[in-house]
């Protein structure tokens, strides 16, 4: 019993909830990508959207700490 009520106590957090969803979205749409320094309110074309899924989300989602995975993944050509 006092393991339900504490996850939903956690889960009615909706202060913290609301702090991680602001940061998030700060996070992501400030975030710029490619030549012309473009953000998430940039993107108008498929083309961007996968400039931005490749160069904007993914980045700052997923942080490879592996010197080789890094150099295969983050080289420049």
């Amino acid at each position: 019993m006092m393991g339900f009520l504490t996850l939903m106590w956690i889960h009615e957090d909706i202060t913290h909830i609301y702090e991680l969803e602001h940061v998030m979205e700060l996070t992501l749409t400030k975030k710029t990508f490619g030549a012309h320094s473009a953000t998430f309110k940039d993107v108008k074309d498929v083309v961007e959207i996968w400039e931005w899924l490749d160069l904007g989300l993914l980045p700052t989602l997923v942080k490879h700490t592996d010197p080789v995975i890094k150099y295969v993944f983050h080289r420049t050509s």
